[in-house]
Parts: structure tokens; C-alpha cells; sequence
């Protein structure tokens, strides 16, 4: 189910930055120098070439990987997490947007339950994919640290200091960090929390619902609320905090409020059919808006022109990959600063 509904939100053409997505796994010479790691581009690349089908099949290969995500957290915690996970805004977010920031939904839920399980070696190896992925991952990782035990967390810095994947990404995190610091690479500043929350929770006053289950799992589990609130607060610092980047949070919060409900009882029943029927319209919302996106790219494509766009963004390129052929222009007051 969780396939289907990924590969539903994922057909159609490529919005936003999903197009430096696809352009950057068939070019992995760019992939390389972009500034996230280069671990997803890497495991895209395969389906980047699949001529005119390459952005499509990107796209796909996204929402297969991210649809491991309910499963683990089924395996892991109860077919209910599992449910709570898949019908959750999070899960709509990140299976239906080609980011590299969606592969770290299912990874945390690997870590999760290699970590309730008690497989070391599958912990550091779910840990040294979250290193490979996207800074959101590596944040995951340290407020995760506590949970492993003291030879998984042995097994871990093993694994890592003998990566050469992983020296490559201390290398790009150092650049971008000098780069940082020096007034360039920090991308424009993306700040509404509003939004941040609608795609983590979804709206109205079932996300309200949602949060409050969301604190009392939290209690349960405390290990899991912190890798939630530390990416959360880890995006508030660098300036991340938009829909496009609520999914973990959004998982996090539906597998917490899952852990929230009593543990057994008719209450239990209860408030378990009510946690459904909150995730449930959050999740179809979130992907309706998902689809929505995709449409406006598709009528912006069949218009004449001239359209105008940023320079300095992927709109150019996305219109062009749904066939787009006229012209662009920018007006002056929309040109890069520098």
C-alpha cells in the first residue's frame, strides 16, 4: 500500500529542486560537488538513465525506498505504528518528493528497529547510511547515540572510520562549514514554521490531536522524541524549517503518537481507531497537495511563453524536463544577489 500510494504521488513531472535530483545521480560529477552527501545520488544514478523515462524512474525509485518506512516501524514497535506511519503527512511528504532528505525517513526506521531488536551491525550500518545521506540523517544519528549499545556504537565508529564514502563526506561538510562562515552557501533562509507544522502533522485540528498523542508517546520513549526534536531543532538553526522538509518529523510524530495510546483496554481501541482516522485526512491532504504541485508544473509546461523564473533555482530545468520549450526570462528584481 504504501508503494502504491508513493508511486501515485510520484508520477507526473518533476517539481522544484527533485529536477537537481534527477540531474545530479545521472551526473554524478555534479552529484559530487553538490552540497548534500553524495550516497543518494549514488543509489539513484541506475534509474537517472533511463533515457526520456530518467526523471520519472528517479522519482519512483524515491517512493519505493521511502515505503520501507511503515513495515520497519510494523516490525518494530506494532502493525498500529506501521499504520499510524504510512497514513501520517510525513510519509506523503517524503515518498512523494524525490529529495534526498525523503531517504532518510526509512533509514531512521531501519535504525529504530535494528535498535529495538538488539542487531548491532544493522544498527551501524542504518547509522552509516543516515551519515551518507543528508545532514537531517547525521542529526539522527547523534540524538540516536545513547540508544546503541557500547559495542554497537564500537561497531559504528569502526565502520565510519573506515569508509571512504565517509571521508568524503567530512571533506564536503567542512567546505560547506568554511563556506558558511564566509557569507556564501548558506542558500536563502526558508522560515515558515506554519507550513513546517502543517507538513509534519498535517492541518486543522487533528494535527493538534496528533501532537498531543505525539508528547505522551514521547514519555514512552524518550530516545525516539529526542532524534524528533533534534532534527526539528537542527532546522529552526540552519534555516530549513518549510513543508518540503517535515517528513521525519512527520513519521517521528505519527510513530510516537501511535506509542501514546494506552496499552491496552477498550480506550486503547478507541483512541487507536481515532489516531487512524487523525492521520489518515493529514496524509491524503499532504499528498493532495503533493499532486497539486505537479499539476501547476504540467499547465506552466503547456503554456507559450515567455515564463518567468529565478535564475539561480531549478524551476528552469523542471519546466524543461515536463516540455516546456519557450523562453524564460527573469525581471530584474527577482536576479541573484551577491
Amino acid at each position: 500500500m504504501g508503494l502504491a500510494w508513493g508511486v501515485f504521488l510520484q508520477t507526473g513531472p518533476r517539481v522544484g529542486d527533485e529536477a537537481w535530483t534527477w540531474l545530479f545521480s545521472r551526473d554524478l560529477a555534479r552529484g559530487l560537488l553538490d552540497v548534500h552527501p553524495a550516497l543518494p545520488y549514488l543509489l539513484l544514478h541506475p534509474f537517472s538513465r533511463f533515457g526520456e523515462a530518467g526523471p520519472q524512474a528517479t522519482g519512483w525509485a524515491v517512493a519505493a525506498l521511502v515505503a520501507l518506512a511503515p513495515p520497519l516501524a510494523a516490525l518494530a514497535y506494532g502493525n498500529l505504528a506501521g499504520l499510524a506511519v504510512l497514513f501520517s503527512s510525513g510519509f506523503a511528504l517524503s515518498a512523494g518528493f524525490a529529495r534526498p532528505h525523503s531517504l532518510v525517513l526509512p533509514e531512521v526506521f531501519l535504525l529504530l528497529y535494528a535498535l529495538k531488536t538488539g542487531r548491532d551491525k544493522l544498527a551501524a550500518f542504518a547509522g552509516t547510511l543516515l551519515v551518507l545521506t543528508h545532514f537531517q540523517g547525521q542529526v539522527a544519528l547523534l540524538a540516536a547515540l545513547p540508544l546503541f549499545t557500547p559495542r554497537g556504537r564500537k561497531v559504528l565508529l569502526d565502520w565510519l572510520a573506515n569508509n571512504p564514502l565517509v571521508w568524503l563526506e567530512g571533506m564536503r561538510a567542512f567546505a560547506l562549514a568554511l563556506a558558511v562562515l564566509s557569507g556564501e552557501g548558506a542558500g536563502s533562509p526558508l522560515l515558515d514554521p506554519g507550513g513546517f507544522a502543517r507538513g509534519a502533522l498535517g492541518g486543522g485540528v487533528a494535527a493538534a490531536g496528533l501532537a498531543l498523542l505525539a508528547a505522551r508517546g514521547s514519555l514512552r520513549a524518550p530516545g525516539v522524541g529526542l532524534i524528533g526534536a533534534g532534527v526539528a531543532l537542527a532546522l529552526f538553526l540552519v534555516k530549513r524549517v518549510a513543508p518540503p522538509y517535515g517528513g521525519l518529523v512527520g513519521g517521528l510524530a505519527a510513530l510516537l503518537a501511535a506509542l501514546g495510546l494506552p496499552r491496552e483496554g477498550r480506550a486503547r481501541s478507541l483512541l487507536a481507531l481515532a489516531l487512524v482516522l487523525v492521520a489518515l485526512p493529514g496524509g491524503i491532504g499532504t499528498g493532495l497537495e503533493v499532486r497539486e504541485a505537479r499539476e501547476k508544473v504540467r499547465v506552466l509546461a503547456e503554456a507559450e511563453g515567455p515564463l518567468e523564473v529565478r535564475v539561480d533555482t531549478s524551476a528552469p530545468l523542471a519546466l524543461r524536463l515536463a516540455g516546456y520549450e519557450g523562453r524564460f526570462y527573469c525581471a530584474p528584481s527577482r536576479l541573484p544577489v551577491r
